[in-house]
């Protein structure tokens, strides 16, 4: 993979809980702790019915150079838009990582 296919700026997020001082309830926010550059391909988009409700799922694949990227409590933000990490997918270059993601609503 030449490095002009990674052009796509990619946040890296983390899941922080704190709490409200005045109700005591936790408060989930999520902050940027990294950034790279990756390539972005849609893979498919599927329409299904899950408890009488439509709902819409758009899976991605993201490849970035190895990160530090746990997928428990971490989503990527790609122009602006959060996605959820399904899977890691074994990759034959070391060097790379590539995930399967999800827009989050």
């Amino acid at each position: 993979m030449g490095a002009g296919e990674l052009r796509h700026p990619i946040k890296v997020l983390k899941q922080t809980i704190t709490q409200d001082p005045n109700s005591g309830a936790p408060i989930v926010t999520w902050a940027a702790v990294s950034s790279c550059w990756g390539k972005v391909e849609g893979v498919s988009g599927t329409a299904f019915i899950a408890a009488a409700a439509e709902q819409r799922e758009t899976n991605i694949k993201v490849t970035v150079y190895q990160q530090n990227i746990n997928p428990l409590g971490t989503r990527l933000e790609i122009d602006g838009q959060q996605y959820k990490i399904e899977a890691v997918l074994p990759q034959n270059i070391p060097a790379l990582m590539t995930m399967m993601v999800s827009r989050l609503a």
